[in-house]
């Protein structure tokens, strides 16, 4: 018998706010677990107007904590940093509650709760600060370096390999030492005919050569 698995979907509301961090702080709970908050200061309306809106926000998940660890331990040697960022918040909900003291005291807030699940840049004091999990994301979208590939053989050569076939000699070319030279032809024997003939004499002229 197979068992039937119910997996139900989960839809987040989310919302992406810039502002300031403050009150980082490690909060634990009568049981002995602890958990990571902080305040996230928003920026709402036109950059020459704007309002502050303040989250008191759970940071979760393994990036976004190791995120605001980073930043902590940037932070930790400078004096009232100025920890500008870019983040995404969700399970944005109000509770209500009563201030204890100062003016307000008696009086009824309302206080926006949320969870800081994404960091998505950071400045400190005007300078950029790199991520962790921005660093571990570009490392992911390098492509992976080619596995190394064994050479491949040399392609055939459709011309005769050099020493194969002997050279053929060029015309007129002269005779190598180590080949023998030509015997001219044997001289025929006169025929008794042509022996008993007489020879004609032959005449020697005068040289026009001048003796030196």
């Amino acid at each position: 018998m197979n068992k039937e698995t119910n997996q139900s979907n989960y839809f987040n509301l989310t919302t992406d706010a810039i502002g300031y961090v403050n009150r980082r702080r490690l909060v634990k709970t009568n049981g002995g677990q602890s958990y990571l908050c902080c305040d996230v200061v928003a920026l709402v309306g036109p950059s020459n107007e704007t309002r502050n809106v303040r989250f008191d926000c759970i940071v979760t998940g393994e990036a976004a904590i190791a995120d605001m660890y980073a930043i902590d331990d940037a932070v930790a040697e400078l004096e009232d940093p100025k920890i500008f960022v870019s983040v995404r918040l969700a399970d944005l909900k109000a509770e209500i509650f009563t201030y204890q003291k100062g003016d307000k005291q008696g009086q009824a807030g309302v206080s926006l709760k949320a969870r800081l699940i994404k960091l998505n840049s950071c400045s400190i004091d005007g300078q950029n600060f790199e991520l962790p999990s921005a660093v571990a994301k570009e490392e992911e979208a390098l492509p992976p370096a080619p596995a190394p590939q064994p050479p491949s053989p040399p392609a055939a050569s459709s011309q005769p390999k050099r020493g194969v076939y002997p050279a053929v000699p060029p015309r007129n070319a002269a005779p190598q030492k180590n080949e023998a030279l030509p015997q001219p032809p044997a001289p025929k024997r006169p025929s008794a005919h042509q022996a008993a003939s007489p020879q004609p004499k032959r005449e020697f002229g005068v040289s026009s050569q001048r003796q030196h």
